[in-house]
């Protein structure tokens, strides 16, 4: 009976370790996505309000009209950008939680993420 004693508790001890070790992984790579988000998923204009959505099969769609452009990344800071047959190359970054987003580096509007959860 002893015997059986040690060994519940060893593995209650290498349950409660992998469980600890579970938890610990899910929360950081929770923290890594929301802290560095890709384009991907809902931003909002800090400067107009408006929500573009970026989706992974090349839409840009915007929340306040039917409107839906399109978006083909040529580099690590530039996409050509498409929207009721005129195309644009448009430069952006992202730095933590914000877009950076037009057509120079002059003139980029900032948009922060909307949602935690990609769209």
């Amino acid at each position: 009976m002893l015997r059986l004693k040690r060994h519940f508790k060893a593995f209650i001890f290498i349950f409660l370790l992998l469980m600890l070790l579970g938890i610990s992984f899910l929360s950081f790579s929770s923290y890594k996505k929301y802290s560095t988000p890709t384009l991907i998923g809902a931003w909002r204009s800090k400067e107009t309000g408006e929500q573009i959505i970026f989706t992974e099969d090349g839409l840009v769609k915007f929340n306040n009209t039917a409107k839906t452009g399109s978006y083909i990344i040529l580099s690590a800071t530039k996409m050509e950008y498409t929207i009721d047959n005129k195309t644009f190359v448009m430069h952006y970054y992202i730095e933590g939680r914000e877009l950076f987003w037009g057509i120079d580096d002059d003139s980029l509007e900032n948009f922060s993420r909307h949602s935690v959860f990609n769209l």
